[in-house]
């Protein structure tokens, strides 16, 4: 299992990108069939519980879980 974690300072879209990236080539290189890509917004200005998800994407035919914080 691959934990990637990201700090969101862009774009959600911009973060998720460069994430499933990161998370996929991980997964690659270790052969992990789970991987999970965990983004931190640190934005005081956002309510918490609009900070907080979970979706799942694809990245080269491999699922990866991605939860928003």
């Amino acid at each position: 299992m691959v934990l990637e974690l990201k700090i969101q300072y862009k774009s959600l879209e911009y973060t998720l990108q460069q994430g499933l990236e990161q998370t996929w080539q991980c997964m690659d290189a270790c052969g992990a069939t789970d991987g999970h890509l965990i983004i931190f917004n640190r934005d005081p200005a956002i309510l918490w519980d609009n900070k907080i998800f979970r979706r799942e994407a694809q990245y080269h035919d491999h699922p990866i879980v991605v939860w928003g914080m």
